[in-house]
Order: C-alpha cells, then structure tokens, then sequence
C-alpha cells in the first residue's frame, strides 16, 4: 500500500467519525426538543383551564360589584 492511499483512507476515517458525532449530536438534540413540544403540548391545556378558571372568578367578583351598585 501507498502512503498516499492511507493518508486518504485515515483522512476518510476520521471524516466519517466527525460525520458520526454530528450526527449523534444532531439526533440528541432533535430528541429534546421533540421532549420539550411534547411537555408543552401536555402543559398548554391546564394553563388554559386554569386561566379560564380566573376569568370565571373575575366575572363573579365584577358581577358581584356591579349589583352592589345598582
């Protein structure tokens, strides 16, 4: 073999053991961000029941008042 062959086969190597760790990298990051959407899609309905809960309580209190008045 030629010096030159394996200067390209190293080369070559370590080229795809770069293209490895992107690509493991990439794959966990990609995996976190679907965890995170998914722990936000699960989140967003409770906050949204929650908030319609507050608003419920607001109408009372303002109902409440406007009665006071009257």
């Amino acid at each position: 073999m030629s010096l030159i062959y394996m200067k390209g086969f190293e080369r070559d190597t370590i080229m795809y053991e770069k293209g490895q760790e992107a690509e493991r990298k990439n794959t966990e990051r990609e995996r976190q961000r679907a965890d995170f959407a998914e722990k936000e899609k699960i989140k967003a309905p409770k906050e949204t029941t929650e908030a319609l809960k507050r608003v419920a309580e607001l109408e009372k209190i303002l109902q409440c008042k406007t009665t006071e008045g009257k």
